[in-house]
């Protein structure tokens, strides 16, 4: 049997290098890098807009495996987002021409495809929904009208965790069956214990113990009520163990 033809799109990962990049840019590079390595028959195509503003940051490749990149230059990134949120814009493979048989959304939201070609979704929390307060209004709007029509569209959905699966089920209806749960992983190649810690510690002049706090530094993330939370330590913990914001 021959292998299908499988997408990842990632217009959000291609059009992001650097500090600019999120959590899910940086879960979207490295799933794509490392993919390769469970199957290294299988072919995956790298899709995405490439905004003419933005060089494409193509993943570094880690394996042997089949990868290529098919990027689209057509349309500036304000148009690309204008012709989704307007139903305006053309199936994603004939923007991009080929016959795939799965697409894979790394972020959320589910372009249009023509029929029969199926879809993946991942979604990885739902806190514009249940914290509204703590996401911009702008992605709060985007993600309340185009999350619910993902879910609804998509063959399968992955979610980041139990938690999530279940809150997709309680929050939108969504068979639990449809919804399969796939953790992050972790790069040993940067995360493993005692990666220069000394001369970091050193550098920064951090304290020997202390909790770290790693994420963007944005409302969504609640960095107010985790500093509230650390005040609220007693003083003998607060004098053992430090507070560190990487982000």
């Amino acid at each position: 049997m021959s292998k299908p033809e499988i997408w990842l799109e990632s217009t959000h990962t291609l059009s992001t290098r650097g500090r600019g990049r999120t959590g899910v840019g940086h879960y979207t590079e490295e799933l794509i890098a490392h993919l390769a390595a469970v199957d290294p028959e299988q072919a995956y195509t790298v899709v995405g807009n490439v905004f003419m503003t933005a060089e494409p940051h193509l993943p570094p490749v880690k394996s042997a495996g089949k990868l290529r990149f098919r990027l689209s230059r057509l349309f500036p990134g304000k148009v690309w987002n204008q012709l989704f949120k307007r139903g305006l814009m053309v199936p994603l493979n004939i923007l991009i021409p080929g016959r795939p048989d799965v697409v894979v959304f790394f972020n959320f939201v589910r372009y249009p495809l023509t029929p029969g070609v199926k879809s993946i979704v991942t979604v990885h929390d739902l806190t514009f929904r249940h914290f509204p307060e703590r996401v911009q209004e702008r992605n709060r709007r985007y993600l309340d009208r185009f999350v619910p029509r993902a879910l609804e569209q998509s063959d399968h959905i992955i979610a980041v965790s139990e938690y999530t699966k279940q809150d997709i089920h309680r929050t939108y209806g969504t068979a639990l069956e449809r919804i399969s749960v796939v953790p992050p992983g972790v790069d040993l190649h940067k995360f493993r214990p005692g990666l220069e810690t000394d001369r970091v510690r050193a550098k920064l002049k951090l304290p020997k113990a202390y909790f770290l706090f790693v994420s963007t530094i944005e409302p969504r993330k609640n960095v107010p009520g985790l500093l509230a939370a650390y005040r609220a330590l007693p003083e003998a913990v607060r004098w053992e163990y430090g507070l560190v914001l990487a982000g």
